[in-house]
């Protein structure tokens, strides 16, 4: 007889493949539409977390400047190629300069057997949840009892018109309880163990790997990461650069 839960547990698999960080991220799938509910957090009064993030350099990390008031190498180094005149420089620290990404804790209406995940969410995706929770139609969305379900619709890029993919919400005209609340969000994994904050040390190993990936010194360190190698004064003043962390 087949195990009907053991099947949707293996369509999860296959929509939200990989294991660690990933079960603990949702993702909306796409040409689907998703009936989610915010989960009530109290994240420095909001229950919306917003963690700025340096990408493009071999991992993703978390900024400690812009999320915890310390100091980072990455926008240390950012800066001083904002100071440099050409433009590959800028192209650079435009590239990896610190990018906000927000999160809720979410739940889906259709599990059996629900379970809070982290759902990251696009500037304008958040602009609209904050509005909404803003509307006295809506208030707080996320309240267990009187809160709203969000319906996620996901439709697949249309290049040249959409290059990526789109993500609407939409609310749900009535309030509805969701009695489990309390307890999903008791159990969510802490985002910070989701996405540690790594050291400053740490960080600026990682970006003079990313600068340097073979080791070998000034010489085949790569100025403008995979545009090019860096020669002559811009290699020297890159140099300088990182000596200056």
């Amino acid at each position: 007889m087949v195990d009907f839960n053991k099947l949707r547990e293996a369509k999860q698999r296959l929509d939200n493949p990989g294991n660690g960080k990933r079960n603990d991220l949702w993702k909306a799938p796409e040409n689907e539409t998703t009936v989610i509910r915010l989960l009530p957090l109290n994240v420095d009064g909001i229950p919306f977390h917003e963690i700025y993030f340096h990408y493009g350099l071999g991992e993703t990390l978390v900024c400690p400047r812009r999320t915890s008031g310390k100091q980072c190498p990455v926008c240390n180094f950012v800066s001083r190629l904002y100071e440099d005149s050409s433009e590959e420089s800028k192209n650079l620290a435009r590239e990896i300069r610190a990018k906000v990404r927000y999160f809720a804790a979410v739940a889906l209406r259709d599990e059996e057997e629900a379970v809070a995940r982290w759902y990251g969410i696009s500037k304008t995706n958040y602009n609209w949840l904050i509005e909404t929770m803003l509307d006295d139609d809506f208030g707080d969305i996320t309240d267990a009892k009187t809160g709203t379900d969000i319906k996620v619709t996901v439709t697949p890029k249309n290049p040249p018109q959409q290059l990526y993919p789109k993500t609407t919400f939409k609310a749900a005209r009535k309030p509805s309880k969701y009695d489990n609340a309390d307890k999903l969000v008791a159990g969510l994994k802490d985002i910070w163990e989701v996405y540690p904050r790594k050291e400053y040390d740490d960080i600026k190993s990682i970006l003079e790997s990313y600068l340097d990936p073979n080791g070998e010194g000034s010489e085949n360190r790569e100025l403008y990461g995979n545009k090019g190698k860096g020669t002559g004064s811009g290699q020297d003043k890159l140099e300088e650069k990182l000596a200056a962390l």
